[in-house]
This record gives C-alpha cells, sequence and structure tokens, in this order.
C-alpha cells in the first residue's frame, strides 16, 4: 500500500516544478491528486506527464470566489479532502523596497500569502467533518533568513511559516495536522525568474550550500509527502527546512 493510499489530496501551483513534483509522488503513494493552478493548459500537460488519478481544475486561489469553487467541486465529486499542499506562488528578486508601490505589495501578497488562506478556508470543513487531514504549506528559507532584495517575498513567505503555526494550534482538535516546508534554493522554472544569468552562476550559487548542490524538486516533494503521510502523525506545526544545510551555517 503506498504512503497516502486513496487519500483526496488538493496541489496548487501544480502545473510544473516542485507542484507538479509533489502532486506526481502523491500520486505514486495511492493518492487521487487534483491539480490546481492557473493556467489550464499547462495543468492538462502535467496531467498527461503524471498520468492517472489527477483531476485537472483551473483557479485562482487568490479569489475568494475560486476557492470556494474548489471546495464546491471536491464536495460533489468526492464528499472530502484529505490532504491540502499550498504550494502556488511567486518570486520577486532584486527590490528596491522604496520603489515597491502599494498595488504590486498587495498583488505580492494575494498570491503569496491570502492564497493559502483562502484555500484552507475551503479545505478545513471537509477535514473537521471527517476529524483528520493534513495541511502543507510551501514557504521558504527567506522566511527564515534574511537576503537583499527580497523584502516582499520574504515578508510573505515569513507570514506562511507564522500561518502554519496557527493552523495548528487551531484546529489540532479537530486530528488536523499543519506543517511548513522551506525550500532553499530549487531548479524550477522559477529560478530563472529575475536571473537570466542563472545557469551561468547556479554553480557558484551550489558551492555556497554544506551538500554542494542546489535542490531538485523531488528534494522538496519527499518532504511534503512525510508531512502528509501517517508518518507524521505526531508532527504539527513545524516548518522543516529543506535546504542543502544553507541555514545552518
Amino acid at each position: 500500500m503506498g504512503r497516502v493510499q486513496d487519500r483526496i489530496a488538493v496541489v496548487t501551483g501544480a502545473g510544473s516544478g516542485i507542484g507538479e513534483a509533489i502532486a506526481s509522488l502523491l500520486v505514486s503513494e495511492g493518492a487521487e491528486v487534483v491539480l490546481l493552478g492557473r493556467n489550464e493548459q499547462r495543468l492538462k500537460e502535467a496531467q498527461q506527464r503524471i498520468g492517472d488519478r489527477t483531476h485537472v481544475f483551473a483557479a485562482d486561489i487568490s479569489r475568494e470566489a475560486d476557492a470556494s469553487a474548489v471546495g464546491a467541486f471536491l464536495e460533489q465529486r468526492f464528499g472530502r479532502a484529505d490532504i491540502l499542499v499550498n504550494n502556488a506562488g511567486t518570486v520577486k528578486r532584486n527590490e528596491n523596497m522604496l520603489e515597491t508601490t502599494e498595488d504590486e505589495w498587495t498583488s505580492f501578497m494575494q498570491i503569496n500569502l491570502l492564497g493559502p488562506f483562502l484555500m484552507s478556508q475551503a479545505i478545513l470543513p471537509f477535514m473537521m467533518r471527517q476529524g483528520k487531514g493534513a495541511i502543507v504549506n510551501l514557504a521558504s528559507q527567506l522566511g527564515v533568513i534574511a537576503a537583499p532584495g527580497y523584502s516582499t517575498y520574504a515578508t510573505a513567505k515569513g507570514g506562511i511559516v507564522s500561518f502554519t503555526k496557527s493552523l495548528a494550534i487551531d484546529y489540532g482538535a479537530y486530528g488536523i495536522r499543519a506543517n511548513c516546508v522551506s525550500p532553499g534554493l530549487v531548479e524550477t522554472p522559477m529560478a530563472y525568474v529575475g536571473r537570466d544569468n542563472f545557469d551561468a552562476v547556479k554553480q557558484s550559487i551550489a558551492s555556497a550550500h554544506p551538500l554542494k548542490r542546489i535542490g531538485t524538486p523531488m528534494d522538496i516533494a519527499y518532504a511534503v509527502l512525510y508531512l502528509a503521510s501517517d508518518e507524521a502523525g505526531w508532527v504539527t506545526g513545524t516548518n522543516l527546512l529543506v535546504d542543502g544545510g544553507f541555514t545552518a551555517k
């Protein structure tokens, strides 16, 4: 039997990169996975790569109506939800905080922080009714340490860490666990955003890590699988850094 056999999982930002890797691994371990994202075509391409036991649902999770629609779909199709992985997000690099507008700040927080909040609102009632469930939020090592030019991103990801702890405390009595995975630098399409020279510098970046490499999507996916499975049955409110030892320095 798989580690999440016959469970219904929802993965946001599942069209590529870390989200697709998480969805694929959950399917391989027995789950049925709803692939969420804004780009339906990208989700369908990911579905073709992953295979059976997946369902595509295009939605903008930073909108309350879309998050509610996800909940309605789950109720109609499955009548339950066992795992929620809040992975969707975006990054802003080389930021000059003094030049960041209010609209830019608000838009960024809606994607990175409001989205997980709204999706948790949509999924928690299922888990409360069932008396169990697992929520795994994706933050970042930059929610724990600071780096130049990341003030907006770091604020959002630090908020995810705190939000996770609040979920764990507020809903633990219902048998619901909430944990956080904070990746370091992972080689995905997002790693190239704001880094036109990423291929040229990634070996130098890798050498700054104790393990002398940057991460892969599957490095993160296995951490998520652990926290979503019964193996982590007494783990809640934690932030698991998966960063090749970078923050241990």
